[in-house]
């Protein structure tokens, strides 16, 4: 079973490491087509925008949950200033990680309920039609991503700090 999680884990890393280099490629080639259209050509490809965006929202929320995944997001972290003690530490790491997945759950709800709207109402984009939720599944998949990778976080940093020890051993924050 532990085999069967790690290389799911394992997998799922892969895929979303390749739906962000393609979205990103897909992107760049979409602005570098319309770019030369509009300025030299004098020509505007209808829906070209709506393409773009639809692979930028693939960029900014399944990069947002790689960036969670490996905790390289940006942060504002003044605590680590204050905080000295590594078990502390820990344990702060634990509390703002259930935060975060708490609120990036809640998100995730919010998401979801606005997913079933648009299934109802069966929205489509202005310019190509394209059906809107296409938009929604991927930001639902990159925020409970987000929101799984935080919740595993917060479990890892809460297991270090019960097995820390204070009679010095460093631990890895």
């Amino acid at each position: 079973m532990k085999n069967f999680v790690k290389s799911f884990g394992e997998k799922l890393l892969k895929a979303e490491h390749f739906v962000v280099v393609t979205c990103c490629i897909a992107m760049v080639l979409l602005v570098f087509i319309t770019v030369p259209m509009r300025r030299i050509f004098k020509v505007s490809v209808p829906g070209m925008e709506e393409l773009i965006m639809l692979f930028a929202f693939g960029i900014y929320f399944i990069g947002g949950a790689l960036g969670s995944k490996e905790e390289t997001q940006i942060t504002a972290d003044v605590m680590s200033l204050f905080i000295k003690d590594q078990r502390k530490m820990l344990l702060l790491r634990s509390f703002q990680n259930l935060v975060d997945a708490v609120l990036i759950g809640i998100c995730a709800v919010l998401s979801t309920q606005e997913m079933i709207f648009v299934l109802g109402e069966g929205s489509r984009t202005t310019g190509l039609k394209l059906p809107m939720w296409i938009v929604y599944t991927i930001i639902l998949v990159g925020l409970f991503l987000m929101s799984f990778y935080a919740l595993a976080h917060c479990v890892r940093y809460f297991q270090k700090f019960h097995r820390y020890k204070d009679a010095g051993e460093e631990a890895q924050v």
